[in-house]
């Protein structure tokens, strides 16, 4: 199904129901909106969901039981909220990135995507705000297994999305998380590993924060030279394996520099979005 350039807003459950239509589904780059129940239960759509970098907002509803979607869904930047429900019942997606720009999802948003394992919540300053209490978060119903977290979030209930979730094993706090609220990996028991990126450690509210994680099993991945700071702070030092990350995969640019300048440090000749670090001959993070 290929919707035409000349629309620009897909309204209020345009094609709710329509389980006839079948294969791909093409939205161009003209469409800033989707409305609540757009494509409900358009189950017969097929293939990767793409949507439009111009969309501003997907309404309550607007892709919920669109069973066919398969693989990766990536939210585009342009997107400040998710609406209750919007991808509810979406089995076929396995993994789900959701920018920076996004800072509120609602219930359900999520709910009882049945094949998604990983999450990735990207890098961010602003704070991401969930919706929800026990039985409707976001993920409920997700066998997630690997999670990026990027950036702080806060949530309505006093658990958070990713509460008791028994399938998460792997996961990855990105080094702009300065904090870390009460429950958030409350009886998350299978978890097997936590990479923090952060050389200051994340502050931890409550020791309810990891409650049910078993701390002699899971082991704590920091970055180098991080592992004394660690182990000195609140929760954290409840790990029994608090191990650095190595530092590898160093690639030489000739076209790359490092020079001190009045101000501080000066990088060139890398891309903007690239992210650098800098350490030490003997492996002391100096800059990330």
């Amino acid at each position: 199904m290929t919707i035409p350039n000349s629309v620009t807003s897909i309204g209020h459950y345009a094609f709710w129901g329509c389980s006839g239509l079948m294969g791909p589904l093409t939205i161009p780059n003209s469409v800033n909106s989707i409305g609540y129940g757009a494509f409900w239960d358009c189950s017969g759509l097929t293939g990767t969901l793409g949507i439009p970098d111009f969309v501003t907002s997907i309404g309550n509803s607007a892709f919920r039981g669109c069973s066919g979607f398969t693989g990766t869904l990536t939210i585009p930047n342009s997107i400040t909220s998710i609406g209750e429900n919007a991808f509810y019942g979406c089995s076929g997606l396995t993994s789900i990135t959701i920018p920076n720009s996004v800072t509120f999802i609602d219930i359900l948003a999520f709910g009882s995507c049945s094949g998604l394992t990983n999450v990735v919540l990207e890098d961010g300053t602003t704070n991401l705000y969930f919706a929800g209490y026990y039985s409707n978060q976001a993920f409920a119903n997700c066998p997630i297994e690997s999670l990026y977290l990027g950036k702080n979030i806060s949530y309505y209930d006093i658990y958070s999305p990713f509460s008791n979730k028994t399938t998460l094993k792997l996961l990855t706090i990105g080094n702009s998380v300065a904090s870390i609220s009460d429950f958030a990996f409350y009886g998350c028991s299978e978890l097997i590993e936590i990479h923090s990126e952060n050389p200051t450690p994340p502050q931890v509210e409550e020791s309810y924060t990891f409650y049910g994680v078993n701390k002699e099993a899971c082991t704590l991945y920091v970055p180098a030279g991080c592992a004394s700071i660690y182990a000195s702070r609140p929760v954290w030092k409840d790990f029994f394996n608090i191990q650095e990350t190595s530092i590898n995969n160093i690639v030489s640019d000739s076209d790359i520099s490092v020079s001190i300048i009045s101000e501080g440090i000066k990088i060139t000749g890398c891309n903007p979005i690239d992210k650098v670090s800098l350490y030490t001959v003997n492996g002391q993070l100096v800059l990330l």
